[in-house]
């Protein structure tokens, strides 16, 4: 993964104090998600959120002041709010605004809108953490050498590095280091 994306990333997860300006449950007509555009550069939470803690999303480079949650099941706004005033973030260069909807509490599936454009749907419920741990163990077994690896859904491979290899910066001076890892070193 690119160095950008990775802190563009960790940047989405930062905690910002925002001001005034929430209101909530709104009913309007509600834009087809299939039609609306997709409101790109948004970063958050990417599992969803528990109702009771923070939830704060970052957007790069809105073109807007405002942002609203709409209920992805009925298609009503639940929530409304300002964004943060643009600021750069550091470690992107991109200028970025933050939309926190922590006081959104109730369980269920949203997105984010800005303008007609409609996030990616994002749960907050819970237990929308109950399955991480299980999620992470499982994509350490996959990332598994030495040994072949069969997650289903035609993500497999066989056994590789299978010679003893050792990196020569592993100060182990059994086996032999590959022609491709001696050129990392």
């Amino acid at each position: 993964m690119k160095r950008r994306a990775v802190l563009k990333y960790l940047a989405a997860t930062a905690t910002a104090a925002l001001g005034p300006g929430f209101s909530l449950s709104e009913s309007l007509p509600s834009p087809s998600p299939a039609s609306a555009p997709v409101l790109q550069g948004v970063y958050f939470n990417q599992l969803g959120f528990q109702p009771s803690r923070a939830k704060i999303a970052t957007i790069v480079n809105p073109g807007e002041t405002a942002f609203r949650i709409r209920n992805e099941a009925n298609g009503k706004i639940v929530f409304k709010g300002t964004l943060t005033p643009p600021a750069t973030d550091e470690a992107s260069g991109d200028s970025v605004c933050q939309a926190d909807f922590s006081a959104l509490r109730k369980h269920g599936t949203y997105r984010i809108e800005i303008g007609n454009a409609l996030s990616d749907p994002f749960p907050i419920r819970q237990d929308v953490y109950a399955n991480a741990l299980y999620l992470t163990m499982r994509s350490y077994y996959g990332q598994r050498c030495g040994c072949a690896v069969d997650l289903g859904n035609g993500y497999r491979h066989a056994a590789c590095h299978t010679d003893g290899a050792y990196h020569a910066s592993s100060g182990k001076a059994a086996g032999t280091t590959p022609a491709t890892m001696a050129a990392t070193s």
